[in-house]
């Protein structure tokens, strides 16, 4: 069963960036034909990564996990706020997508988009799943 786990740090938006080359890497790293999920993968890093700096602060974290068919991507931030999906954002919106694309990715990719807050109330937890076997299944048909 394939596994893997990397933990990174979010201090300021140059470390977005890395975080979004890290999990492409990481993606194709551990399902190589898997190029949708790495594309996935890339823009839910940019996005929620980005969240979690500006509306959480410095540091946040993101850490990607790898087990059997199944990536985990979960955010963290200081910031006890909750994030609110805005099913109305379009396109050309420059704010309020980031959850809404990462929601979509991970329905596309038959997983899910979960929000929790830490239990001492100083923080929360994003979390979303995709699953690698959909592009086996996409492949093969």
């Amino acid at each position: 069963m394939l596994s893997g786990r990397v933990t990174l740090s979010l201090a300021a938006a140059d470390d977005v960036g890395a975080a979004r080359r890290r999990a492409r890497t990481f993606v194709t790293q551990h399902w190589p034909a898997a190029a949708c999920l790495a594309d996935a993968a890339e823009v839910i890093v940019g996005e929620l990564g980005a969240n979690s700096l500006l509306h959480g602060g410095s540091p946040a974290g993101v850490e990607f996990v790898a087990q059997g068919h199944t990536l985990r991507l979960a955010f963290t931030d200081a910031s006890a706020e909750l994030p609110v999906l805005h099913p109305d954002a379009s396109d050309a919106d420059e704010h309020h997508r980031g959850l809404l694309l990462a929601t979509a990715f991970a329905e596309e990719h038959g997983g899910r988009l979960d929000v929790k807050a830490d239990a001492d109330g100083l923080g929360k937890t994003v979390v979303c799943i995709l699953s690698a076997l959909d592009q086996a299944a996409a492949r093969s048909s």
